[in-house]
């Protein structure tokens, strides 16, 4: 949330402590504000990059929520709410992920968190032609074994980095291009993203 906009909502927070008339005060009857970040909120107090003043009004209670990767119990049914939404989003009868897709994702260590799972099972929902998604719909798991990406080609090892830049290639891809998304995805800043593109493309110079 930009400064500007932090500002805004500060501003509205201490009207309704301010409200003078009974009819003010029953505008703000029941109001609940849920707040949620990827960030450490303190640390961009610090920094100058969040309020403290709006900072202390929102952290009541902090609830935190362990990364997808901790808590891999809960892919299943976060599978089965993003498919039933893009199904009846683009019109699809896509009613299922097979045993195999899902074990794919279980295995798979979702760095891109959420926003990774969305984007994975849009693309499924596209790309599936029946009522079952399958492996094959499930680009972003292409070369994948194991726990992680493959670290072998044909018998033959391969660096850590070229994993990794096939990883971020792949997904860049399947975001038709869209840096930001794919920063998104890969839960990385764009800033971070553009200077893994430019050490990829020199190396390859």
């Amino acid at each position: 949330m930009p400064l500007e906009a932090q500002g805004r909502l500060l501003r509205a927070l201490r009207k309704r402590e301010s409200a003078q008339s009974h009819r003010e005060a029953s505008q703000w009857t029941g109001l609940r504000i849920i707040a949620a970040t990827e960030e450490d909120l303190r640390i961009l107090v610090s920094t100058g990059r969040f309020r403290h003043d709006l900072y202390r009004r929102l952290a009541t209670v902090d609830i935190f929520l362990p990364p997808l990767r901790e808590r891999m119990e809960d892919l299943p049914e976060l599978a089965r709410c993003f498919l039933r939404r893009f199904a009846q989003l683009y019109g699809r009868s896509v009613r299922e992920i097979s045993e195999a897709a899902m074990e794919s994702m279980k295995r798979y260590r979702w760095p891109g968190n959420l926003r990774e799972v969305e984007e994975v099972l849009r693309n499924g929902v596209l790309q599936c032609k029946g009522s079952v998604v399958e492996s094959r719909h499930l680009p972003a798991f292409a070369g994948t074994r194991g726990t992680g990406p493959s670290t072998a080609v044909d018998g033959e090892s391969v660096r850590l980095q070229d994993v990794v830049e096939q990883h971020v290639l792949r997904v860049l891809k399947d975001c038709a291009g869209n840096k930001l998304r794919a920063a998104e995805v890969l839960g990385i800043s764009r800033s971070t993203l553009y200077r893994m593109l430019d050490a990829g493309t020199s190396a390859a110079s």
